[in-house]
């Protein structure tokens, strides 16, 4: 499906088809980083390729599941290498605005039901989720799956001073913790430069996404919150 967002930009989506006339709620996904889009080739058409068939799957005959596409992502995408639009649009306000614009479209398709609303976020998406259930009125109840608390400079800083990241940076944790911080320095002072990246992500996405906080974010948010956790993550701090 396309539709147009109040900054007046197309927006894919997708939407699960069911049996029946029955009004079904909407479940939204929103998808972990990368620029791929939710399906891609595998030799015999296309599969799901975010994490998305297990929610699918699970929620089939009771909820009509929503999928969107990342501003500069295409039907198919592979994700290898984003473009120059995906590097200069995806940023935390503007996916929110297509998440919201979706929700509203699927409201007027047949058999959906946006009084009834909950929307999932992995990984980056379950930063992206909370902004859109602190933003988007529609939304009943969210689930954040290693979706951060604190922003995901917290975790990026307890990954340099735990040796996984940034272990060329000195051989002790206050080193590496003040070399990622000279490198975030640097998106602050250039959160439009789309062409400079910041551990393979561009900085427009860093300067959105990483001043924004789950904890802030949903403090006003009424409904309720899931958090899933693992706690051998590697991405996002477990604590």
């Amino acid at each position: 499906h396309l539709t147009i967002d109040t900054l007046a930009l197309q927006v894919t989506y997708y939407l699960s088809e069911e049996s029946g006339t029955e009004r079904l709620p909407l479940l939204v996904y929103v998808q972990g980083s990368g620029a791929a889009s939710h399906f891609v080739a595998d030799g015999n058409g296309y599969r799901g390729a975010t994490g998305h068939s297990s929610l699918r799957d699970a929620m089939a005959g009771r909820m009509r599941l929503l999928l969107v596409e990342k501003p500069g992502v295409a039907f198919g995408d592979v994700g290898r290498e984003a473009g120059e639009a995906f590097r200069r649009e995806h940023t935390l306000p503007r996916w929110a605005v297509a998440i919201a614009a979706a929700i509203e479209a699927a409201g007027r398709e047949t058999g959906v039901d946006t009084t009834d609303v909950t929307v999932v976020g992995h990984s980056e998406g379950g930063v992206a989720a909370a902004r859109v259930a602190a933003t988007v009125s529609r939304v009943d109840r969210v689930a954040l799956m290693a979706g951060e608390g604190p922003s995901q400079l917290y975790s990026l800083i307890r990954l340099a001073r735990s040796g996984g990241l940034l272990p060329g940076s000195g051989d002790d944790a206050d080193s590496r913790e003040r070399a990622l911080l000279a490198a975030w320095d640097s998106v602050l002072a250039h959160p439009d430069a789309a062409e400079r990246t910041f551990f393979g992500h561009a900085y427009p996405r860093w300067a959105t996404f990483m001043g924004s906080s789950p904890l802030d974010e949903l403090a006003g948010f009424e409904g309720p919150v899931l958090i899933v956790q693992g706690t051998a993550d590697r991405a996002v701090d477990p604590s």
